[in-house]
């Protein structure tokens, strides 16, 4: 084999100068004189000021800085409040979901093969892809992937997508029993630290995992590594392990974040990440949940003085020269007390069909009735005024702003958390792309959560020989971790969004491919089937086309296009009363 080149320079260098120490160093940098900087400050700001920038061009318009230490307890408390009480927050959030995850996302293999090609190994992908992504399929799609065996994996996929994003964090661990992954979701409200851990001194700087964080750490004292926020890591930062609460207790219990062999066997995911040395993550719609609470009351009593406004009619108006005559005394209901009119029962009262209460005098002092077409003649000085207020058409702006901003937040179009589309042609492709992007990318991002599902049950399917993959094991042995990623390389995929018009997208796409290109395919059959509305599932349409077809032949129905035939006669006799000849066929 031919030696690298690093290590053919190694050995010259140690054949001439004796095996020294030749890797390569950065040479040590001179110090720099700051004091140098300001020898000249002077010189050109005759009438000037010097100020230092802090954000603020005028003194005091942004106030006094915060820097906030969160309360995640409270944050995943408020946020769950308002998924559960804001109609708006449930709606973009679950919108969101339909449209990043939909029906599920189909895992599509995709090995490098340039990679594994340095480490002499020759892998048929087609077969690999076919083997692995039909087992993925089957497995993924029932409820083998659940630890409670109540949901299918995708729709596992999905809970921990909206429980991440209105709690913060959702810790995952899976579990391995008959060769399949189970995986359970917690809670990361369990996720703790122990209260009767010792608290780190902060003055002392030489401890595992020390990163500046002000927060409370506390020593696991078994491993020496910081436990933060329920998070236990090590010098780097690496995640190590889990302290989760059990129980209505004060019982702990350590989760290990890696197995014996290295794969990840409990790991969180983020709803968002706020600080580069947090542990556990913000929901979120924290940066929007105060001014969807308020639009929530806001819209509340808006409904409510509209409902109260509807509740009067109208009310009677007196100028100076009323004699304070009611108007409507004429048509006012007549209570009927059949106690007080010798009546033995209330029988009377249902009889004459009129309402009573417990003070019938009430509904007779209060109630007018009306009929339509009423005309009533007025005393002098009474004008009747209408309950009437703007705050109705203030309350559709002020609520389409809030919305705005709230989807803006979020990254989702308006358009698409409300499924409002009215825009042209240009704007609803354009709008579609955009968005189309956003959601490919938080596809991207939820391999954090699948592919670590995927690399242990790839090893296990390899390992009992349901999957050939040539040399995985022996890398996974050599710990030759980039060569096990070209392994694991893979993507996630969903439905696309749908364009406006499919068949002017298409020939935009041909013109751009050139002349030569006229014949040559633009998507995956089983994408197109499943752009069609059948599920994607391309080989069932080609059994079910294929059964069709026999059926067709067995009746002598010929399939004349797929024999390059065309039917034809000579449109002669019919008009003359003749009968016409038989049809001919003719090879194209």
């Amino acid at each position: 084999m031919q030696k690298k080149l690093w290590a053919r320079i190694k050995e010259t260098v140690a054949d001439a100068f004796g095996p020294a120490d030749i890797e390569p160093k950065t040479e040590q940098e001179e110090t720099y004189n700051v004091n140098s900087s300001y020898q000249n400050v002077g010189q050109g700001t005759v009438g000037g000021i010097f100020a230092i920038y802090d954000g603020e061009k005028s003194q005091g318009e942004m106030g006094a800085p915060r820097y906030y230490t969160k309360d995640y307890t409270t944050l995943r408390a408020r946020s769950r409040q308002l998924f559960i009480e804001s109609e708006l927050v449930q709606t973009i959030i679950m919108r969101k979901v339909a449209w990043v995850y939909g029906k599920g996302l189909d895992l599509k293999t995709e090995p490098n093969l340039v990679v594994l090609k340095a480490q002499n190994i020759n892998l048929e992908t087609e077969k690999f892809n076919e083997a692995f992504e039909a087992h993925w399929k089957t497995y993924f799609n029932s409820k083998l992937a659940d630890y409670n065996g109540l949901l299918t994996g995708h729709m596992l996929a999905g809970k921990q997508y909206v429980e991440k994003k209105i709690s913060g964090d959702v810790l995952v661990i899976l579990y391995v029993k008959n060769g399949l992954v189970k995986t359970q979701l917690i809670d990361g409200g369990h996720v703790m630290n122990p209260i009767d851990m010792i608290t780190i001194d902060y003055k002392d700087k030489n401890i595992a995992g020390y990163q500046g964080n002000p927060g409370f750490d506390y020593i696991y004292t078994p491993t020496g590594n910081r436990v933060r926020e329920g998070v236990e890591i090590d010098k780097q930062g690496a995640h190590v392990a889990y302290h989760v609460r059990v129980g209505i207790d004060l019982k702990y219990q350590r989760v290990a974040a890696r197995d014996s062999m290295g794969f990840l066997r409990a790991y969180m995911v983020y709803g968002m990440e706020t600080d580069l040395d947090t542990t556990r993550g913000t929901p979120t719609i924290a940066v929007c949940m105060e001014n969807a609470k308020k639009l929530e009351r806001y819209f509340g009593a808006a409904i409510l003085s509209a409902e109260t406004r509807a509740k009067f009619a109208m009310f009677l108006t007196h100028d100076q020269y009323s004699v304070e005559d009611d108007g409507l005394a004429g048509i006012r209901v007549k209570s009927h007390i059949p106690h007080l009119q010798g009546a033995t029962s209330s029988a009377s009262a249902a009889a004459a069909d009129i309402a009573i209460d417990a003070r019938c005098e009430k509904i007779a002092s209060d109630v007018t009735m009306t009929m339509p077409g009423m005309m009533v003649n007025l005393p002098r000085g009474v004008k009747p005024s209408f309950a009437d207020s703007k705050q109705d058409l203030q309350v559709a702006e002020f609520t389409k702003a809030i919305t705005e901003i709230i989807c803006a937040s979020q990254n989702i179009p308006v358009y698409v958390a409300m499924s409002n589309y009215d825009g042209s042609f240009s704007s609803a492709r354009m709008g579609g792309k955009d968005w189309e992007h956003t959601f490919k990318k938080e596809r991207a991002e939820e391999g954090l959560f699948l592919n670590p599902i995927k690399e242990l049950q790839m090893y296990l399917w390899v390992q009992d020989g349901t999957i050939e993959a040539p040399g995985y094991l022996d890398l996974l042995k050599a710990k030759k971790e980039l060569s096990l990623a070209a392994y694991n390389n893979c993507k996630w995929v969903g439905s696309p969004f749908p364009e406006v018009d499919d068949l002017k997208a298409a020939n935009a796409l041909r013109r751009l491919m050139g002349d030569g290109f006229e014949h040559m395919p633009l998507i995956e059959p089983d994408r197109a089937a499943e752009m069609s509305g059948n599920d994607g599932d391309y080989a069932h349409i080609l059994a079910g086309s294929a059964k069709w077809l026999k059926l067709a032949d067995s009746l002598g129905i010929q399939d004349v296009l797929d024999r390059g035939e065309t039917v034809a006669g000579d449109g002669g006799g019919e008009e003359n009363g003749e009968e016409a000849p038989p049809l001919k066929t003719t090879k194209k």
